[in-house]
């Protein structure tokens, strides 16, 4: 394989995956020895630092990835819209497993469950519109309200 063709194979699989990759990992891929390899990943770093490029290869404890450089980050942060789903944590999971297999229950009832205070995560999971609030006890006007999955409504 011509190393143009090394480099555009790496690149193609550092765009592609969302995590480090070593470089035995992109020789096996692009069936090259691990010296070619590493020195196609040498020369296309700086390719890219030649060319004034908004990516850089950055090195981690379990290889390399493709990263947006650090001058640009505020930018992206304005391009992305606010909206753009973030992965919903474990803590979040958890706290919506609780709301959905003993709807309806009180932030009271998933704290005690949870033995940690969950208001933020209740507040994180109604924002992005997983749960609402369902109607107070018509009988204890000051019981919290009830938070339901969105989908039982």
């Amino acid at each position: 394989m011509e190393r143009w063709e090394l480099k555009a194979g790496l690149e193609a699989i550092l765009i592609a995956v969302d995590r480090p990759v070593t470089v035995q990992v992109l020789a096996q891929a692009l069936d090259a020895s691990q010296q070619d390899m590493e020195e196609a990943l040498q020369e296309y770093e700086a390719d890219l630092h030649a060319a004034d490029r908004g990516v850089q290869v950055r090195h981690r404890t379990h290889g390399g990835r493709l990263e947006v450089k650090p001058q640009f980050a505020e930018r992206i942060r304005r391009a992305v819209p606010a909206w753009v789903a973030k992965p919903i944590t474990s803590q979040a999971l958890e706290t919506l497993a609780i709301i959905a297999l003993k709807q309806p229950v009180t932030i009271g009832d998933i704290n005690a469950f949870r033995g940690i205070e969950s208001a933020g995560t209740v507040q994180t999971l109604s924002n992005r519109k997983l749960i609402a609030r369902a109607a107070r006890r018509t009988h204890d006007t000051g019981a919290p309200t009830w938070p339901l999955s969105s989908r039982s409504r």
